[in-house]
């Protein structure tokens, strides 16, 4: 997943002592009221390297592979960032399957330290409990 904040929430991000906090919020609090609980993810802020903006990276577990349901998810976390104008929002939030979960931390890693820079903050990511759980009982069964 790739997410473009809207102009007051990155604000309101870059202002904060504890942004991923702050987005998690917001991300759990709209998963809460369109499915009516929360799915298992995780999110990442990143400086982009061309043009300076802030936007989030992260992974998330679908109920179904459906597209309804993949709109539904994107409709979530476009909300959660602020809503582009219209006229952009359509790329403001891509979702992708991810063949290669690695993938996900070195990409979103590339960046690292001028997104610290610029957060002034060490709290780049979260992963939900949900997500924990999951990564821990793939773990036991291992």
């Amino acid at each position: 997943m790739s997410l473009d904040l809207g102009i007051g929430r990155e604000g309101t991000a870059l202002d904060h002592a504890d942004p991923c906090r702050l987005l998690s919020n917001a991300i759990g609090k709209e998963m809460r009221r369109t499915f009516g609980h929360v799915l298992p993810f995780a999110i990442g802020f990143e400086v982009a390297p061309g043009d300076g903006k802030l936007h989030l990276h992260g992974t998330v577990i679908l109920d179904n592979a459906s597209l309804a349901h993949r709109k539904a998810v994107a409709r979530v976390f476009r909300r959660a960032a602020g809503e582009k104008p219209k006229a952009s929002r359509a790329r403001q939030c891509s979702l992708k399957s991810m063949d290669r979960p690695e993938g996900w931390a070195i990409y979103s890693s590339k960046s690292i330290k001028r997104t610290r820079q610029l957060l002034a903050s060490d709290k780049l990511t979260f992963v939900n409990r949900d997500l924990l759980r999951l990564t821990r009982d793939a773990w036991d069964d291992l």
